[in-house]
């Protein structure tokens, strides 16, 4: 099962998803937002960009792709605490989760 927790910026989704780690058995809390880090971190100096990771289409690509991998191949529940606002990218990554009976 993956438990996306969406919801405005700074309101516990992070706390939330510990609690819930705690409390349920063969549970990973996956961060999205670490892969944005690391995109920023690893892009050439003229394409780093300050902003949102988010805008990246590749961002938005890799979670899918990540998250998909990780509920095929682990025998547990996921938990995202992540903030989609902009409803073209939960499309593209929590909503073709769902479409595809994953979430």
């Amino acid at each position: 099962m993956i438990i996306w927790i969406n919801g405005c910026y700074g309101v516990g989704k992070t706390e939330t998803a510990n609690r819930l780690h705690q409390k349920m058995k063969d549970s990973h809390i996956y961060d999205p937002e670490q892969l944005g880090y690391f995109l920023w971190h690893s892009f050439p100096a003229s394409m780093k960009r300050r902003g949102d990771f988010q805008d990246i289409e590749i961002w938005r690509e890799f979670n899918y792709k990540l998250i998909e991998y990780m509920y095929s191949h682990f025998d547990g529940h996921l938990i995202i605490p992540m903030t989609l606002v902009n409803m073209d990218y939960y499309r593209q990554t929590a909503g073709r989760l769902k479409e595809e009976n994953k979430e």
